[in-house]
């Protein structure tokens, strides 16, 4: 070999080698499991909740408070009793998800139902099980229990902030008249439109129950004057709250429903948007103060996607039979907006990157809460959780034609999880360029996060911010591809 080809053969070796070298330092080899729960996840682990579809045997006794609530986060009064327990700071209770009863068309028997312990039976959702010597269950799961149990969390847990009504801090006074919030509570069962909706825990107040017209969409001006009615009680205290300045009881009554509604209504009937302002102005500034609530916003929130997701997205509805027809289940015909479209009316846009101030006073509450934002917090929740997650994935690509060995479905799930953890995906260093570069070319991590995109369902998974980083950065790699 001449001595100009191998000096030419040398440089072209050692620029190669540079440049992989340069490439190590900013694109990391994926970390294994244990590297990345050493690194996102913190010692103190976060309370107990189980699936009760999961659990082999769960026992009647219990020495910590049990709170019993719809696996899916759809169920309005399981929605009440869980915001209202994390509102007053009551964390030392476990969680136990559990299938709803007869949501099905015709109200038959849900399949799932024999997922349940037997000695919980047939009771409806939500139930609260303290850690007395009784071990009865507290009921919620009407709309007159579910308000005489919000009513008594205050004496259930003396050591807790207190709803019902609120304590101001500063002078130890209430907030508020216990007889307003009692007012202001009870009229949500006077205006909401029980009389002709159909009951359901997935879809809560949007559908006729009148054999010939079920699943219908109730009409526009059912659901106008339902919206009228909450704003005007928001202007007889001044607002932004039910009950003045202060959140209370009464705002956690009204709050799960019209967050469905912010979502839903406008995919069912044009420009019937209540948080546009406009025709609701109270109602509007009322949806604004609940998103500076740090426990509401960060977990219990439902985002956009999810809720009209609900609408028509087996097995989130009831499945066709040969009586019911899949054109007729469900809203008939396609919905008034897209998913873009119904995030636009719900969050004005979207919520990334999520307000910082917020997360921090969510978090700091909170020591099992990643203190680094939703991403870190998306991040942890896939650790914990990723034997089942990559199982699913697994079969979800199987069933979209997509073909992933076991090893790059983790390897992809692995990546998703280092990408989540960066911060600021707006504000990128030149290493975290390089890795969501390295990333966009790697077709599986773009799989997977699709995959996570159309399987979560928030609030059951994750609270809305960290669904809306996956989301986002869904977004970015997809772009770059």
């Amino acid at each position: 070999m001449r001595p100009v080809v191998i000096y030419v053969f040398l440089v072209l070796c050692i620029k190669t080698f540079r440049q992989n070298v340069v490439n190590c330092h900013l694109i990391p080899a994926t970390p294994t499991w244990s590297d990345l729960r050493t690194k996102l996840v913190p010692t103190l682990v976060p309370p107990v909740c189980v699936d009760s579809r999961n659990t082999d045997s769960l026992e009647a006794d219990t020495a910590m408070p049990r709170l019993f609530r719809e696996r899916n986060g759809w169920c309005v009064y399981s929605a009440r009793l869980w915001l209202a327990l994390e509102l007053k700071g009551v964390t030392n209770y476990h969680t136990v998800l559990m299938e709803p009863l007869e949501d099905t068309y015709d109200g038959s028997k849900n399949e799932n139902e024999d997922i349940r312990p037997n000695w919980f039976g047939d009771l409806a959702l939500p139930q609260l099980q303290l850690a007395d010597s009784t071990g009865v269950l507290h009921c919620g799961a009407t709309e007159l229990s579910s308000i005489q149990l919000l009513k008594k969390l205050d004496v259930m847990f003396p050591d807790s902030k207190p709803l019902w009504p609120p304590i101001d801090d500063s002078d130890g006074k209430a907030c508020c008249k216990v007889e307003d919030i009692a007012y202001v509570s009870n009229a949500f069962g006077d205006e909401v439109p029980t009389d002709i909706a159909r009951e359901s825990s997935r879809a809560a107040w949007l559908f006729c129950k009148e054999e010939g017209y079920r699943l219908d969409t109730l009409p526009r001006s059912t659901f106008e004057k339902f919206l009228n009615a909450a704003e005007d009680l928001l202007s007889n205290y001044g607002g932004p709250f039910f009950c003045g300045t202060s959140i209370s009881a009464a705002d956690v009554v009204w709050a799960p429903l019209l967050e469905r509604y912010a979502a839903q209504l406008p995919c069912l009937h044009d420009n019937l948007t209540p948080r546009a302002g406009g025709k609701w102005p109270k109602l509007s500034e009322w949806y604004q103060a609940m998103d500076q609530i740090p426990v509401y916003a960060c977990r219990i929130k439902g985002d956009a996607p999810s809720w009209r997701k609900v609408l028509f997205v087996d097995p989130w509805w009831p499945k066709p039979d040969l009586w019911h027809p899949r054109h007729t289940v469900g809203p008939k015909g396609e919905l008034r907006l897209s998913e873009q479209q119904c995030c636009q009316v719900y969050d004005g846009a979207s919520i990334y990157p999520f307000p910082t101030n917020i997360w921090t006073e969510y978090s700091t509450s909170r020591p099992f809460v990643s203190p680094n934002g939703p991403g870190s917090e998306a991040a942890q929740i896939i650790i914990r959780n990723h034997l089942s997650i990559r199982k699913d994935a697994t079969k979800w690509f199987e069933e979209n034609g997509y073909i992933c060995s076991e090893e790059d479905t983790d390897a992809a799930l692995r990546t998703v999880v280092l990408l989540l953890s960066l911060s600021d995906y707006q504000n990128l260093s030149s290493k975290n360029e390089a890795i969501l570069k390295s990333s966009a070319e790697d077709e599986n991590v773009s799989l997977m996060l699709l995959y996570l995109d159309s399987r979560i369902c928030v609030p059951r998974d994750v609270g809305a911010p960290s669904a809306a980083t996956i989301r986002q950065l869904a977004s970015i790699l997809c772009k770059q591809r």
